[in-house]
């Protein structure tokens, strides 16, 4: 069984994903200004916990909106290591590492011509979004849908499978 080589992905902000989040946004606050208008419509102004409910349920939308959305902010180094089975995650911001590196597993949860959008995780860490497309990361697309694709090394704690 052969593995991908090791591979060192920098990670910047997509503009498309970005005003893909922006778009969904809006259509969550337009969706919620709509069912507003038409209930006024059919039965005259709505009560506060219509109003209530109206409000809670755009809050996701507008966070989505905001600028500094952490989705929208994808920074950092993504880097496969075959020898230990495991993908590190380093955030940045602003030039500056963020949080300690992350070791987990990717897990391709959206596989398009030219994105990918990942999932990285494991047992004891909350998983991270990361988006990534083809145009952003053209010199090392190949090798990148590579090692998201090759199975993953057997570590010597994982019992051996039963033939």
């Amino acid at each position: 069984m052969h593995h991908a080589p090791a591979l060192t992905l920098t990670l910047q902000p997509d503009p498309l994903w970005r005003l893909g989040l922006r778009a969904g946004g809006g259509m969550g606050v337009l969706t919620v200004v709509g069912w507003l208008g038409w209930h006024t419509a059919q039965a005259g102004p709505p009560g506060w916990p219509m109003w209530a409910a109206a409000t809670l349920s755009a809050i996701p939308a507008l966070w989505l909106l905001l600028p500094a959305h952490p989705a929208a902010q994808q920074r950092g180094t993504l880097i496969w290591q075959p020898a230990d089975g495991l993908w590190h995650l380093q955030r940045t911001a602003n030039g500056k590492t963020c949080a300690p590196p992350r070791l987990g597993q990717i897990d391709c949860m959206v596989a398009g011509q030219d994105w990918l959008l990942l999932r990285h995780g494991g047992p004891d860490i909350p998983s991270a979004w990361i988006p990534v497309s083809r145009r952003a990361h053209a010199a090392q697309w190949h090798a990148l849908r590579c090692a998201v694709f090759s199975p993953g090394s057997i570590r010597p704690t994982d019992p051996m499978p039963d033939e």
